[in-house]
């Protein structure tokens, strides 16, 4: 008997634990992408008020000086438990636009002026909507539109889109309500290209005192080919990023520019370039030009090990599930004569090879 009276204790205990550590966090499932953000020690969390030790009801909020060449972090204290997502999306907008209610203690540098990353009259609404699913290995999603005032929008400065882009989507993100942000024209019609769009696979970046707070420098794991061109082989590099160039980008681009390390082999033909990497869904589409595919010179082995080096590369970046490969913005049926690539792709460990176990053979 007491034997049972301890363990229901215990078992109480665990409960209360739970329910106390839930704080004002939204109460949705996290995406696998933010999942997997939140379980890398390197990359910047999205839930903030949690990664960043913040009492429960204290959420991070940005701002920038006069010529946003910087971005601050700063805390808003809300009570947003009985508000539903939209209104709570519309209080971190009234925070945004008033960074001198925002609490700078703490941060290794306070603003002296410090300035809204949202110019005046530019956000006229925003409003959560449901994305259907794109493909049959995809998810719906929910999908913040955010409309703008078009004409200030365009007035805007390198710079200030930047931290626009980089504080709104943080300060949003960690609400985990939604896995995308758009930001619209308002009065367009509702089929219009967006301005601008932040997904949560983007790499959102905030080195906060200087002037390019935008970059990083992340740590991936390339393949490339082994020696005797017969597998793959992993090479460890640091690749620098931008809000411009993100990670799936940046992959791609030093499989091109080829290995460093002796004994590996590039796998991609002379003359590859890349049209565009984009993200979504979950699926990773790498659109190359022409050369990739008529500058290969052919053979079974030899195609996998140059599709798959980018699709194993690929598995390392947030949400990745699958990859997609276009020539010049259209699907073919083969890369030159055998590999089907007219189909979503996903990694292939088996044609990794065990540098320690060969080197020991």
């Amino acid at each position: 008997m007491k034997q049972k009276y301890m363990s229901f204790l215990a078992i109480l205990l665990v409960v209360c634990l739970a329910l106390t550590g839930c704080g004002s966090i939204s109460k949705s499932q996290p995406s696998k992408a933010q999942e997997s953000s939140e379980s890398n020690d390197s990359r910047e969390a999205s839930a903030g008020a949690v990664e960043d030790g913040l009492g429960s009801g204290r959420y991070l909020v940005y701002a920038t000086n006069e010529d946003a060449s910087a971005i601050y972090k700063g805390v808003c204290t809300l009570d947003l438990d009985s508000k539903t997502d939209e209104q709570k999306v519309n209080t971190l907008i009234n925070c945004l636009e008033k960074p001198e209610d925002m609490d700078f203690d703490g941060q290794k540098e306070k603003p002296e002026d410090p300035v809204s990353i949202l110019p005046d009259n530019l956000i006229r609404s925003a409003e959560l909507k449901v994305q259907e699913a794109a493909t049959p290995y995809s998810e719906s999603k929910k999908v913040l539109d955010v409309y703008v005032n078009e004409t200030v929008y365009d007035k805007l400065s390198t710079n200030q889109k930047l931290v626009l882009r980089t504080g709104f989507s943080q300060t949003v993100f960690q609400l985990d309500i939604c896995s995308a942000i758009c930001f619209l024209a308002a009065g367009k019609a509702a089929n219009q290209q967006p301005l601008d769009t932040v997904t949560a696979y983007d790499r959102m970046i905030i080195n906060q005192y200087n002037e390019d707070f935008y970059t990083d420098a992340v740590k991936v794991t390339l393949y490339f080919a082994s020696a005797d061109g017969k597998n793959l082989v992993p090479e460890d590099r640091v690749l620098n990023l931008s809000m411009t160039k993100p990670l799936p980008y940046a992959i791609v681009e030093a499989l091109i520019e080829g290995p460093e390390e002796k004994g590996h082999l590039s796998t991609l033909p002379s003359g590859s370039q890349i049209n565009d990497v984009v993200m979504e869904d979950g699926i990773c589409y790498v659109d190359m030009n022409d050369a990739f595919q008529l500058n290969h010179s052919g053979g079974e082995l030899e195609e996998k090990l140059t599709i798959y080096s980018i699709v194993d590369s690929l598995a390392s970046v947030n949400g990745f599930e699958y990859c997609q490969i276009l020539i010049d913005g259209k699907r073919v049926p083969l890369y030159k004569t055998s590999l089907k690539i007219d189909q979503f792709l996903e990694p292939d460990l088996t044609l990794i090879q065990d540098e320690n176990s060969a080197s020991s053979e």
